[in-house]
């Protein structure tokens, strides 16, 4: 909790903010659903706490050990047991986890911290192209919680990242992983080459609003009272 002046932590008083230069399919979840929120985690850098037994540490929890299973073969908890051969047969078909991809904002990868940096994305789970798959890149997510509208959309543009990473592919599967449901594979989005450039726009809309904000307004609603930042909690907000 912030201390009792609520000001203490409140950011210098300054009417516009820099813009983004770089954003990632989270980057522009978290703007939409509360730009001020974004600013105080990305810009300003004010802590927000992570309780043990918080959605946000479960969820980091449950991809490290899906990524281990997924690399070693290690077992899951009990909770998840009954995903190991999903999990098996990811690995059997040569998957590789928790893999980093970036590029710059005409789409040429580049370093995930390089300067020109315009995209920031990272794949759960890879199964690269090959001639036996057809030349068709899978990726997929792991995915705790539950489903939301929004997954389709931002499928589309992890089948982008894939097509972009994986030049020699021809076509790209991107699958979801509900880890909370019975085990099953959520194919969200297939699409070949030639859809790219409509791929290509659909990024550059969902990046919009994140990459040209400068003013950064509280965004109310009912995720305010969940909120660390909200004025009942001496936060910075003046809303919540």
């Amino acid at each position: 909790m912030f201390g009792a002046d609520p000001q203490s932590a409140a950011p210098p008083p300054l009417t516009e903010w820099p813009k983004q230069k770089a954003w990632s399919i989270s980057a522009a979840s978290n703007h939409a659903q509360c730009p001020l929120k974004y600013r105080f985690i990305r810009i300003d850098k004010l802590p927000e706490p992570k309780t043990v037994d918080g959605p946000l540490v479960r969820g980091l929890e449950i991809h490290a050990m899906f990524d281990t299973c997924l690399k070693t073969g290690a077992p899951l908890s009990a909770e998840f047991a009954a995903w190991e051969p999903v999990v098996a047969a990811l690995r059997a078909r040569g998957a590789l986890g928790e893999q980093r991809a970036a590029f710059t904002q005409v789409w040429a990868p580049c370093d995930y911290f390089a300067s020109d940096v315009w995209f920031r994305g990272v794949f759960d789970v890879v199964v690269p192209p090959t001639e036996a798959n057809g030349w068709m890149v899978d990726a997929g997510d792991w995915k705790t919680g539950k489903r939301y509208d929004k997954h389709p959309v931002e499928a589309r543009i992890y089948s982008l990242a894939a097509l972009k990473a994986y030049p020699e592919a021809r076509s790209v599967r991107t699958t979801y992983y509900y880890v909370d449901e019975k085990p099953s594979a959520s194919i969200l989005h297939i699409a070949d080459r030639a859809a790219i450039i409509e791929l290509e726009r659909a990024a550059d809309a969902m990046s919009h609003d994140v990459l040209n904000d400068t003013l950064y307004p509280a965004r109310t609603g009912f995720h305010c009272r969940w909120c660390h930042f909200r004025k009942s909690n001496n936060g910075p907000c003046a809303f919540g």
